[in-house]
């Protein structure tokens, strides 16, 4: 199965696979987990829980059959949760180091482990994600310090979230040292989910009606970059725009709010304002930026076009 990842499902999976660390065997994970070890290696479909207790077991045990080689991964897991789990064959580890596989990998159980805490660290803060829509959007970045300067993030924080980058396989480093993303795809929808959770609520997005046409505004625009749902339909010539976003500093709000004589709403705005994210010498935002905004808007005529942005390989 596809894993749809969040903050929290990231973080359980890179904490379970951190306790087996000791146990002789290598993970890979990326759509999917592959474990192996000196005897063989076994492809598992992922189910991932943040909470799992005897209540709710039942229900995870019928979606696990679903999977030809499931894998169960959760937090903590009590006792009669793992005795239950091994009675009915279900392999799992879990975030203290608690384990059951049986399978090409060889028989490994591990029970008894205490609580441990799961670590809060992760490379999709608001930092790591500026740094990983950097590496999407210029590949030829290769040097620390270019990363660091193209996504305006400290080089302390571009080390940091590199190597969990790195570690998470998201990233790896060829033959010459240089770094390259592993799977663009895979790294685009956690940059989109990271945008709509994380970036965007930063950015005071606000919505405001118009008192002119939507062309006639556009045009008359002197500052900020503009992206969202106009500069799509520009690109797809899928639909006529109903809306346009536009990035740009606090000063320059005002003034643009002030002197447009925009009209705060939150029922279908025309105008989206947010705060300046991506550096560009252009005033068009980068196709990626522009997907990730039509998809946290919500609207299901917008994720169409969304979703043809990347079919035509502007993304």
């Amino acid at each position: 199965m596809n894993i749809v990842y969040t903050v929290n499902i990231g973080r359980i999976v890179q904490a379970a696979l951190e306790r087996l660390e000791g146990l002789g065997l290598e993970a890979h994970f990326s759509n999917n987990l592959t474990l192996r070890s000196h005897k063989g290696e076994t492809r598992y479909d992922l189910e991932v829980k943040a909470q799992l207790s005897l209540a709710s077991l039942s229900a995870t045990l019928c979606h696990l059959k679903k999977h030809p080689q499931p894998l169960l991964v959760a937090t903590h897991l009590s006792p009669n949760v793992i005795e239950e789990l091994i009675k009915r064959g279900v392999e799992f580890i879990d975030t203290s180091g608690n384990c059951y596989l049986d399978s090409d990998v060889g028989y490994i159980l591990v029970r008894g482990q205490k609580r441990l805490p799961i670590k809060e660290t992760t490379p999709f803060s608001q930092a790591g994600l500026k740094l990983v829509f950097a590496l999407l959007t210029q590949p030829e970045l290769h040097t620390y310090r270019d990363i660091a300067t193209a996504s305006d993030v400290s080089l302390g924080k571009v080390s940091t979230a590199m190597k969990a980058l790195l570690e998470q396989g998201y990233l790896f480093k060829t033959a010459t040292g240089k770094i390259q993303v592993a799977d663009r795809d895979q790294l685009i929808k956690r940059w989109e989910l990271g945008y709509s959770e994380t970036i965007r609520p930063k950015l005071n997005p606000c919505g405001f009606r118009l008192s002119q046409s939507l062309d006639s505004f556009v045009k008359t625009l002197e500052a900020g970059i503009i992206g969202g749902e106009w500069v799509a339909a520009k690109l797809t010539k899928f639909l006529r725009p109903e809306s346009v976003t536009v990035y740009l500093s606090s000063v320059a709000r005002q003034k643009l709010q002030r002197e447009a004589k925009l009209i705060p709403t939150a029922e279908r705005p025309q105008v989206y304002l947010l705060d300046e994210f991506q550096t560009t010498k252009t005033k068009v935002a980068h196709p990626l930026l522009i997907r990730a905004e039509l998809l946290a808007l919500g609207d299901e005529r917008l994720r169409e076009v969304a979703d043809k942005l990347l079919k035509d390989e502007h993304v």
